[in-house]
């Protein structure tokens, strides 16, 4: 009798350690933030390392519902309706000085959002400052981290992009559609 109930104990525990689902409505707000943090970093990376720059500030949002009417596609109509977060990171110098100046643009001028589903808490996709971004709607996240990042996966930082925003903050308004 103690064998069997030592191997249901072991089998329990093996099975929900390995469970990589973890439904963020069942946590403290305390754990779920630190999870949303911890995970879009990972995500940030091993697709876009590049981009991640210290000093950083970071958003968590209020949940969101996706919802795609447009897109048929079966995988895109499986999501509508399901919640996420969006964790939004900006680069510091840009950040306080939207703060202080450029209110109204805040949400513009961001390094990098990644997006995790509610109820799972896996990446939905990751956008970068640049508006280019990847979706984990067709391949899951899970299964491009089992099989390796390729390099040729991951975005290049666009230090163009970053070099418009110098401009715009930083006085030279007169020329920063030239270039």
């Amino acid at each position: 009798m103690k064998v069997i109930f030592l191997l249901s104990l072991t089998f329990f525990y093996l099975n929900t350690s390995f469970s990589q689902n973890k439904n963020l409505s069942k946590m403290t707000e305390k754990a779920r933030n630190e999870y949303l943090l911890e995970k879009s970093k990972e995500v940030i990376l091993n697709f876009g390392p590049e981009w991640y720059r210290e000093p950083m500030s970071v958003e968590i949002s209020g949940l969101s519902v996706f919802n795609d009417e447009t897109n048929k596609h079966p995988k895109i109509q499986k999501c509508n309706g399901r919640k996420y977060y969006t964790i939004t990171y900006y680069y510091d110098k840009y950040y306080k000085d939207l703060n202080d100046r450029f209110k109204e643009v805040k949400g513009i001028i961001f390094a990098f959002k990644v997006f995790i589903w509610e109820d799972d808490g896996e990446p939905e996709s990751i956008l970068f400052g640049n508006a280019i971004g990847l979706t984990f709607l067709f391949r899951p996240y899970e299964d491009w981290v089992n099989n390796g990042v390729k390099k040729e996966d991951q975005k290049p930082f666009d230090k163009g992009y970053y070099d418009y925003f110098d401009k715009v903050l930083y006085g030279d308004i007169n020329n920063f559609i030239d270039n």
